[in-house]
This record gives C-alpha cells, structure tokens and sequence, in this order.
C-alpha cells in the first residue's frame, strides 16, 4: 500500500479500497467478484472521461469510482435478517 499510494496518490488508492467493499457490504453471493468488477469498470470510465474531457486522470477516476458504488449500493439488495422479540 505505501508504494502505491507513493505512485497514484492517497485518496485514489484508499477509494480503491474502500469503496468497492461499501458497495457489495448488502451482497450476498460473489462479492469479491462485484468488487472487482466495479473497480474495474469505474477505472475505465474515469479514464476514458479523463481522456475525453481532458481533466486529470486521478480525480476522474476517484469521481468514477464513487459514482459506480454509490450507484450499485443504491440498487443492491436489502435483505436485512428481522430482529424478532
């Protein structure tokens, strides 16, 4: 981790980190794979909006990622046990 937060910066690799575990926390089966998938995805949509709209890649990237997991948080599912008395 000290190393890659030397190369891209704090608030990218701490994004990276944390944010795809919040999104799939409700997730029940495959959630290392949703993990990996949104960081995924969400790296290649903020660069290809870095490139496109010519702003910096780092921040881009934070923005996509944040974006991608507030979205997949928000559609996940909620199955919740009930606390029964």
């Amino acid at each position: 981790v000290t190393v890659s937060v030397q190369l891209v910066g704090l608030y990218l690799v701490f994004v990276t980190l944390v944010v795809p575990a919040l999104a799939t926390w409700y997730a029940r089966r495959q959630r290392l794979l949703k993990g990996y998938l949104i960081g995924a995805i969400a790296y290649a949509l903020g660069l290809i909006a870095s490139l496109a709209a010519d702003l910096p890649s780092g921040p881009t990237v934070v923005c996509a990622i944040a974006a991608l997991g507030l979205l997949v948080f928000a559609l996940g599912p909620r199955d919740l046990p009930s606390a029964r008395p």
